[in-house]
């Protein structure tokens, strides 16, 4: 007696390409080489300044954020593959929307003043408000997201042996 078995492909490849992953860069992306408008310094060249602090008070308005919202990261992360799971959204749309949100986010802590340390009250007294990093609007404009998705050539590259020699474990 033989058996024959016969393998049907009902979306489990698209889905492993949905799930492969992908990168998404925050910062100052398309405008880093651009002039900024009150300097001889690029856009990027005065967001490194501030962020790392180079002959200024470090302002970090990039890392700041990303350290204190990890669980928010992860949180919409984990939201946003569980849509990708279920079909709901494409990989790409949803890690559209995570670049997305998460560049707004940054530019409202900037615009909220909760950059630290503060300006100083001479520097308060000549700008006429207390917000760092909003003179020009240059900086909170220019921040935002790139995508970079990953793509997979066989099953293998998504990882999926090792999910499959785990649960085999079990």
């Amino acid at each position: 007696m033989s058996v024959k078995v016969k393998d049907k492909d009902r979306g489990y490849r698209k889905l492993m390409h949905e799930l492969a992953g992908g990168e998404i860069t925050l910062g100052i992306i398309d405008k880093a080489e651009l002039p900024h408008p009150s300097s001889d310094l690029t856009i990027g060249e005065l967001a490194a300044i501030h962020e790392l602090g180079i002959g200024v008070p470090e302002r970090s308005w990039l890392r700041s954020w990303i350290d204190g919202n990890r669980a928010y990261i992860e949180s919409s992360s984990a939201q946003a593959w569980q849509q990708i799971a279920t079909g709901k959204l494409s990989r790409k749309d949803a890690l559209d929307r995570l670049g997305r949100d998460w560049a707004n986010q940054i530019q409202e802590n900037i615009l909220q003043g909760n950059i630290i340390p503060p300006l100083a009250a001479s520097t308060v007294a000549s700008k006429g408000h207390s917000v760092p990093l909003i003179d020009t609007m240059t900086l909170i404009e220019a921040i935002d997201y790139e995508l970079k998705l990953k793509n997979i050539k066989s099953i293998r590259d998504a990882g999926v042996r090792e999910v499959v020699r785990r649960n085999q474990r079990r």
